[in-house]
């Protein structure tokens, strides 16, 4: 399961009742990841991202949009 913005998955990275044990985790409740509060959620996904440089730690990212133009999907954001 994926869990909220930045989709962090159950099995690698947060805690929930299905998948009690992870390999590597943020140390929080993957319920942390679903408020409106991004705190937390930032927190984790830089921690992800410190463990596994840029975005290969996504599935999706590395199935859909690795090596593609993402022009479109940043227009805007001053990046």
């Amino acid at each position: 399961m994926d869990c909220g913005i930045f989709q962090i998955n159950s099995f690698w990275w947060c805690l929930d009742s299905e998948t009690p044990v992870t390999k590597r985790n943020c140390g929080m409740s993957c319920g942390d990841f679903l408020d409106d509060d991004l705190t937390d959620d930032i927190k984790c996904a830089k921690s992800i991202v410190t463990l596994h440089p840029g975005m290969i730690a996504w599935v999706a990212w590395s199935s859909r949009c690795k090596g593609k133009d993402m022009d479109e999907f940043v227009a805007g954001c001053n990046l």
